[in-house]
């Protein structure tokens, strides 16, 4: 079987996989629409949105695209779930910016085009991109890599539609430690009493994306970075992350008093707590 026949077919299967998850949702009001399908209960989405609302996330990623894009810029946000991200880009860039924004799933994409009225939101699959080459000024993936089967093609395929220097503003998940608990006593205690991920059989086949560790795709996707001639400009911790289940399952009642300590800690020039960063990196 040819390549582009296995990437049809795994795409084939990812989409149906993600459409059955955005198809399942219980919690509509989730930014995050993972979150929406995920979520046990109103609080882990309020947490899911503290995240996308943090201010202090908002002025970094802010400043950096408004320092990438162009005056009358094109602006591709990939895998874009319901269009909050592309949103924001158009608010902040203003209307002489272009923003597209791509998705493999038709359901969100409706979801996308209700909430964000004249943004143009296109089907399609970023490891087969449906654009020319050389046309964007800047394409944004944002906590979306892990959740895709080939990342490294996705940024492969990224890169071919970059106008040269044209920017990829790459938003990824790492490994931290908890600030209030020591983390492998976190880690243990975590294992005694979290419930199983999948609870009932019609869950068991929805996961997906990316199957190695956080560990294994942040070094994957460095090493590609040489091959891809992709240059790297800076990176920059976004966000904190404590263990939410962890304090959640032992005292429930502290957690909205955490996300506020949550959003204090953010703004204090610690590293090794916060879980998502940036990584802005430029096409030659």
């Amino acid at each position: 079987m040819e390549r582009s026949q296995v990437n049809h077919n795994s795409n084939r299967s990812h989409k149906t996989k993600l459409e059955a998850l955005y198809q399942d949702v219980r919690f509509p009001e989730a930014i995050d629409w993972w979150a929406a399908h995920y979520a046990e209960n109103e609080m882990d989405v309020a947490i899911s949105n503290a995240r996308h609302l943090d201010p202090c996330r908002q002025a970094i990623e802010n400043n950096v695209w408004r320092r990438i894009v162009p005056a009358n810029g094109m602006v591709l946000d990939l895998a874009c779930g319901r269009g909050f991200f592309s949103g924001r880009l158009r608010h902040n860039l203003g209307s002489s910016a272009r923003v597209i924004g791509l998705d493999l799933s038709e359901t969100i994409l409706r979801v996308a085009r209700a909430e964000q009225k004249g943004i143009p939101f296109v089907l399609g699959t970023a490891e087969n991109l449906p654009f020319a080459e050389n046309i964007f000024d800047a394409a944004m993936l944002i906590s979306a890599v892990e959740q895709m089967e080939n990342p490294g093609l996705a940024i492969m395929e990224t890169l071919r539609v970059l106008k040269p220097r044209g920017y990829l503003y790459l938003c990824i998940h790492k490994p931290f430690l908890d600030p209030l608990v020591f983390p492998s006593v976190a880690q243990k205690i975590l294992r005694l009493i979290k419930e199983p991920a999948w609870r009932d059989g019609s869950r068991e086949n929805t996961e997906m994306g990316y199957q190695g560790t956080l560990r294994e795709l942040r070094r994957s996707l460095q090493n590609l970075l040489p091959t891809t001639k992709l240059q790297w400009v800076e990176s920059r911790t976004l966000l904190h992350q404590l263990e939410w289940k962890l304090y959640k399952s032992v005292v429930p009642w502290a957690v909205p008093g955490l996300i506020r300590m949550g959003q204090f800690l953010n703004r204090l020039p610690f590293r090794h707590y916060k879980n998502l960063e940036y990584w802005l990196l430029q096409k030659p």
